[in-house]
């Protein structure tokens, strides 16, 4: 199939600062692992892409617990273009997510292990969607929604996924919840807005890029976009 343009977010890279990643004090193995993790993303920012593989891996070596160093670990790999093994990566963030807490422990979630299992699943929802099993992305991506509603990454690649299944009028649906949840996303602008220049709402669709690009002057897929709906 061919795929339609566009932009997801928080897809191809998301490392989480060390002030959200990191839970210091809990025990020595963790703090050397979030450590690790940390300097993993220290590394990618200044470019050197292989090294903070390398860092990525020995936190989950010293840690194998470490869900967000998995999260780091696999769109690190996205970016190196090995999707199989960003997958797998993703696979076993959610799963350690998932796991039950140990007998005895309170099940409570904190931010970053929220953050860290929403954004995995989307992740994981785009690499579905771009080898094209599209059961697979719809499946995980509405596992994500069901858990976190008004994240505006799984509903714009839920938009995504059904406007390539063809149903446009669902992708549309959720296209507005996550323009709803973030309207100022650039993004979240463009996919409502040709979705509906395709459902022929050009109106609407005008209204909705021209709040997209008051939003986020310089973008330029958004001015792109506003000037196909203002050209049909």
């Amino acid at each position: 199939m061919r795929y339609r343009p566009f932009r997801i977010v928080l897809c191809c890279f998301v490392l989480l600062l060390p002030a959200t990643a990191s839970v210091a004090g809990q025990n020595p193995i963790e703090d050397r692992s979030n450590h690790q993790m940390n300097t993993g993303v220290g590394l990618y920012g200044a470019g050197n892409l292989d090294a903070a593989i390398a860092a990525f891996r020995d936190a989950i070596s010293t840690w194998p617990k470490n869900a967000l160093a998995y999260l780091n670990l696999g769109a690190a790999l996205v970016d190196k273009g090995d999707s199989t093994g960003a997958m797998k990566a993703y696979e076993q963030a959610i799963a350690l997510m998932e796991a039950p807490p140990p007998p005895g422990a309170p099940a409570i979630r904190h931010h970053a292990v929220n953050v860290t299992l929403a954004e995995s699943l989307n992740n994981l929802a785009v690499i579905y969607y771009q080898q094209n099993r599209l059961d697979d992305a719809f499946a995980r991506v509405n596992h994500c929604i069901e858990q976190f509603p008004d994240h505006s990454g799984c509903l714009l690649t839920r938009g995504i996924v059904l406007q390539a299944q063809g149903k446009l009028d669902d992708a549309i649906v959720s296209y507005r919840k996550a323009y709803a949840a973030a309207p100022k996303l650039a993004v979240a602008s463009q996919d409502l807005g040709s979705a509906l220049q395709q459902k022929g709402a050009l109106e609407e669709a005008e209204q909705v890029l021209r709040q997209g690009v008051g939003c986020n002057p310089k973008d330029a897929d958004l001015k792109l976009a506003l000037g196909s709906v203002l050209s049909a």
